[in-house]
C-alpha cells in the first residue's frame, strides 16, 4: 500500500495530504476521506477515518475483478494474519465493480523516503530492517499468501521497526492487463519468473526481498540502467552485484536474487541465516527434561567437617540410548564442608579466617596455576560496563543451588529441537510508571521507582566503598567491608557482602554478622541468592573458567565446595540456578559457539542445550524460571528460550549502541543498560521488541571510568 508514494516529502512521519478533487467520494464504504495521498495510473490512495475514528489508509483500483467473490473472501484471510511487522488490513470491498483495501495507518517514513532524505541504512539499523522484513514475509507465507508487490515504498520504518504494507495484493494488481514494463514501478521488483507472466509466488518475494535489502545498503536498485525498461532487460541477464553487503546479509541476498525460483531460500531460512540460529520450539524428549527439584531437607545438607556425604542420587541414566549401557556412578570426590563460625554480635568487627584453602581432586592445583587474583564477578561478557568508579548491585533473587560432588557420567547430547514459526503474542502488560525519583548518596545517580516494581537497587560501591539500603526505605549506609558486593537476600533476611575470598553474612533481623572463607581452590565471583533466601551460590574460577561452585547455608553455618569438570569442558562465567532449585547452569564453548550445560545438585551432568549461544550468568532466568536469556549463537541479539524445550521464543536486536544486559524485569520483560545518552546514562525496561518501556535510573556520563556491575534481588 503506497502511503507516501507520489506525496511532496515521501519520507515525512506524517501523511502528506491533499484535499479531495471534485470528482473525488466523500465517503467509501464506512469511511470518511480526509484528502488524497497519492495517485499512480492505476489506484488512488486515499487518508480515510472510520466510523469509530480509527485513521487509515484507503487505496482504490482502477481495475475490474474478474471475481469479485474471491477478493472479498482473500481480504478475510488477510485481515487474519498475524501482525509480524505488517500494516494490518482493516476492511476492504468493491465500489462500482472497483477494489479497494484499507489498512491502519503506520507512522514513520517510507524506506524510499528515508534512503533519499538521509541515505543508505549500515550497521546494526540496516541488520534490523533486514530481520523485520525478513519475518513479515515468514508471517505471509507461512499463512499460505505471498505479497507480490515488496518495494522501497511498501516498507514503511516506524518507531517499533519495519512495517510492510500492501500485504498480499499482487492478484488485485495483476487483474487487468498491463505492460510489464509500463508498471514496473507499480508492481514492484520485476523477477525472472514474473517477465516470463508466472503469476507471483513465495520465491518471487525472496527475491523482491533481495533487492530491497540491496536499496536499503546502497540507495540503489541491484538491477539499474538508466530507465525502466532497460533495468527490466537486466533482471533476466545480468548478475548482481551485493558487495556493499557484510556478511552473512552478501551471500544471503546472492541466494535471494538467483534467477531460478528453486535456488532462493524459503522467507523462514533466510530468517534463520540472518539471526543465526533456528527458531526453536519442539519439545525435546522428556527424559532429557530438567532434573527433579530436590526437596528442601535434602538441599542444604548441615554437614560437619569430618562428614563425607555421598553423591545425592538422580535418574540421569534416563538420557542415555536405549542400547547404550548406563555409566556406572564414579566415586565421589572428597567434599569439603566448613562449619561456618558463630555469629558476631552488631558492632564488633571480624577477625578474618586464616584456615587453609582446601583443594579438590589432586590435579587440582596444577590446573589452578596462575591465579591472576581479579575481581569476581568483572566477566568480560557478563554484565559489566565501564562506568563511573560505582559497583551496583540491585535486588535479584535470579537463583542458583549447588551441593556437593563431581561430575563424571556425561549424557549423550541433546538435539535441538525443529524449527517451527510462532505466531507473534499479544503484547504484555506494560511496567508501571515510576512514582518516585530516589538521589543516591556517593553516586551522580537517581533512581525512578514505583511500589509495584519487582525489582529495586538494594545497593551500591563507589570505588572500595560498600553502600547498602534500609530494608523497605530509600536511605542508604556505608558498610566497613571494602571491595565487596552488596546482595540482600530475597525475603530481607540476610546480607551477603562479597568479595573474591571471603563473604560476610549479615542478619538484618538481629544485626548479627559472622564472616566465612570459602574453602575453594580459586577466586569466587557471581555470588547470588537462591530465590528462597536460604542459600547463597558462588562461582569459583580462575581467568573466569569456573571450576566448581560454593554453596552457603547461613542458618546452617555450613560452606561447601562442590567440584566440577568444567574447567576441562569449556566452562565460561558463573553459575545460575536452575527452576525450582533443581540444579544449576553455566555457559560452556562449543565446537560451533556457545552453550548452556546443566548440572544436578551433584554436580552431574543432566543436559546440554549447546545450541542456544551465550550464558548471561547468575540472570540466565526468567522469575518464573520457564525461560532463559542468552546472546544469541549468531551475535549482536538478545535470545529468549524456553527453558523446558530449548526452544526459541523471541529475538532482540533492537539494542542500544554499547548496551549491557543487566537482567529480568519481569518474565516478558528485560533489564538493560544503555550507555548512549550524551546527557545521562540510563537503566530501562525493554520487550521483547526491543522497545524502551521505562526508565530505573539515570546515572552521570562523567561517572565513566570504571566497571559498572549490576545485580538484581526480586523485592
Amino acid at each position: 500500500m503506497d502511503h507516501h508514494e507520489g506525496s511532496p516529502e515521501a519520507g515525512d512521519e506524517v501523511l502528506a495530504i491533499s484535499p479531495l478533487r471534485p470528482d473525488d467520494r466523500e465517503r467509501i464504504g464506512g469511511h470518511r476521506l480526509r484528502g488524497r495521498i497519492a495517485e499512480t495510473g492505476r489506484s488512488v490512495t486515499y487518508a480515510a477515518e472510520s466510523e469509530t475514528g480509527e485513521h487509515g489508509v484507503l487505496t482504490l483500483y482502477e481495475v475490474d475483478l474478474d471475481d469479485p467473490e474471491a477478493f472479498l473472501a482473500g481480504l478475510e484471510a488477510l485481515h487474519r494474519l498475524p501482525p509480524c511487522y505488517l500494516v494490518r488490513v482493516s476492511d476492504g470491498g468493491t465500489l462500482g465493480g472497483r477494489p479497494y483495501v484499507v489498512e491502519e495507518q503506520a507512522d514513520g517514513p517510507t524506506l524510499a523516503g528515508e534512503v533519499r532524505r538521509d541515505g543508505p541504512l549500515s550497521g546494526t539499523a540496516l541488520h534490523r530492517f533486514a530481520i523485520g522484513t525478513a519475518t513479515a514475509l515468514v508471517a505471509l507465507h507461512e499463512a499460505g499468501a505471498v505479497h507480490g508487490n515488496l518495494r522501497p515504498d511498501t516498507v514503511i520504518l516506524g518507531p517499533d521497526g519495519p512495517r510492510v504494507a500492501g500485504t498480499g495484493l499482487a492478484p488485485v494488481l495483476a487483474a487487468s492487463p498491463a505492460s510489464v514494463t509500463q508498471d514496473a514501478e507499480v508492481l514492484g521488483t520485476p523477477t525472472p519468473e514474473g517477465l516470463t507472466g508466472r503469476p507471483p509466488e513465495a520465491a518471487s518475494d525472496m527475491f523482491a526481498w533481495g533487492a530491497l535489502v540491496v536499496f536499503a545498503a546502497t540507495g540503489r536498485r541491484p538491477f539499474e540502467a538508466g530507465t525502466p525498461a532497460a533495468d527490466v532487460d537486466l533482471v533476466p541477464h545480468e548478475e548482481p552485484d551485493p558487495s556493499a553487503l557484510d556478511e552473512p546479509l552478501r551471500d544471503l541476498v546472492r541466494r535471494c536474487l538467483a534467477k531460478d525460483p528453486a535456488d532462493r531460500p524459503a522467507s523462514a531460512e533466510a530468517l534463520l541465516a540472518l539471526v543465526g540460529h533456528c527458531l526453536l520450539t519442539t519439545r525435546l524428549d522428556p527424559e532429557a527434561a530438567l532434573p527433579p527439584a530436590e526437596p528442601d531437607d535434602a538441599a542444604s545438607p548441615v554437614t560437619t567437617p569430618e562428614e563425607t556425604p555421598a553423591a545425592p542420587s538422580h535418574d540421569t541414566q534416563a538420557a542415555s540410548p536405549p542400547d547404550t549401557p548406563a555409566a556406572s556412578p564414579a566415586e565421589p570426590p572428597a567434599v569439603r564442608t566448613q562449619d561456618l563460625p558463630a555469629a558476631t554480635p552488631r558492632g564488633r568487627d571480624v577477625e578474618p579466617d586464616d584456615g587453609a584453602t582446601a583443594t579438590g581432586p589432586a590435579d587440582r592445583a596444577a590446573r589452578h596455576v596462575g591465579d591472576d587474583g581479579r575481581r569476581r564477578g568483572l566477566l568480560p561478557y557478563a554484565l559489566s560496563l565501564a562506568l563511573a568508579g560505582v559497583l551496583i548491585a540491585l535486588v535479584s533473587a535470579g537463583g542458583t543451588y549447588a551441593v556437593v560432588s563431581r561430575t563424571q557420567a556425561i549424557p549423550s547430547p541433546s538435539a535441538p529441537p525443529s524449527v517451527q514459526v510462532v505466531p507473534v503474542a499479544a503484547d504484555p502488560p506494560t511496567p508501571p510508571a515510576p512514582t518516585a525519583r530516589v538521589p543516591v548518596p556517593h553516586a551522580r545517580m537517581t533512581l525512578l521507582e514505583n511500589s509495584r516494581d519487582p525489582v529495586r537497587l538494594t545497593g551500591y560501591r563507589v570505588g572500595a566503598d560498600t553502600y547498602v539500603r534500609a530494608p523497605g526505605g530509600s536511605t542508604f549506609t556505608r558498610t566497613d567491608v571494602k571491595d565487596a558486593d552488596p546482595l540482600p537476600s530475597p525475603d530481607g533476611a540476610w546480607l551477603a557482602l562479597a568479595t573474591d575470598r571471603a563473604v560476610t553474612l549479615v542478619d538484618q533481623r538481629t544485626g548479627a554478622r559472622f564472616e566465612t572463607r570459602p574453602e575453594a581452590p580459586a577466586p569466587l565471583e557471581g555470588a547470588t541468592w537462591s530465590p528462597d533466601g536460604r542459600r547463597l551460590l558462588l562461582t569459583a574460577a580462575t581467568k573466569d573458567v569456573p571450576t566448581g561452585f560454593v554453596l552457603i547455608d547461613p542458618s546452617a553455618r555450613t560452606s561447601t565446595f562442590v567440584d566440577t569438570t568444567d574447567d576441562l569442558q569449556g566452562g565460561e562465567g558463573p553459575y545460575a540456578w536452575l527452576p525450582g532449585g533443581s540444579g544449576v547452569a553455566v555457559g560452556h564453548t562449543t565446537a560451533a559457539g556457545h552453550g548452556v550445560r546443566f548440572r544436578d545438585l551433584g554436580g552431574r551432568e543432566v543436559r546440554d542445550l549447546h545450541w542456544v549461544g551465550r550464558s548471561s550468568g547468575p540472570r540466565l532466568f526468567s522469575p518464573s524460571g520457564r525461560r532463559l536469556v542468552t546472546s544469541c549463537p549468531s551475535g549482536g541479539t538478545l535470545c529468549v528460550w524456553d527453558a523446558t524445550t530449548g526452544g526459541r521464543q523471541a529475538s532482540i536486536a533492537a539494542l542500544f549502541p554499547g548496551a549491557a544486559l543487566l537482567g529480568w524485569y519481569d518474565d516478558h520483560h528485560l533489564i538493560v543498560l544503555d550507555p548512549s545518552g550524551k546527557h545521562a546514562h540510563r537503566v530501562v525496561v525493554m520487550d521483547e521488541r526491543g522497545r524502551e518501556q521505562r526508565v530505573l535510573a539515570e546515572i552521570a556520563p562523567e561517572d565513566g571510568a570504571d566497571a559498572l556491575l549490576f545485580t538484581y534481588t526480586r523485592s
